[in-house]
């Protein structure tokens, strides 16, 4: 399976690096949307296309904004579990006293959203129209 992979790794990127583009062009200036930054110099990996949530800013909770998308068949995920929230770390965590307000912050906001290489250009501007029709104000 890798092989065919690797064979394919060039429209697969291809294909990724639209879908972050799109997403980041569609989602630019969102209010309570935030987008990862990149650094000028940084090549993105294009695995992931994540974005943080501020309910306050947007009107709707992460967990409120998952299950949008979700109802077209384009499923979003939570971004991470913290290590120190996992079974097995989290009493050594405790222990240490470890305070982790950024990384508890981004994983209670953070969304990943779709990026198979499958999507189409009209799957890409589905789920960026959904997240931004849904945004603050325009809800009862």
């Amino acid at each position: 399976m890798l092989c065919t992979q690797l064979e394919r790794q060039a429209a697969i990127l291809a294909q990724r690096k639209q879908v972050f583009v799109t997403d980041r062009e569609r989602l630019a200036g969102v209010a309570g949307i935030g987008l990862q930054p990149r650094a000028p110099w940084a090549e993105p990996a294009l695995w992931l296309f994540s974005i943080v949530v501020d309910a306050k800013a947007y009107g709707r909770s992460r967990d409120e904004l998952a299950s949008l998308p979700a109802e077209d068949g384009r499923g979003t995920r939570p971004c991470f579990v913290p290590l120190h929230r996992l079974p097995r770390f989290r009493e050594a965590s405790r222990a240490r006293g470890e305070f982790l307000p950024e990384t508890d912050t981004l994983a209670e906001r953070g969304l990943r959203l779709p990026t198979c290489d499958t999507l189409g250009k009209g799957d890409i501007d589905t789920i960026a129209d959904r997240i931004r029709a849904h945004g603050r104000g325009t809800h009862g």
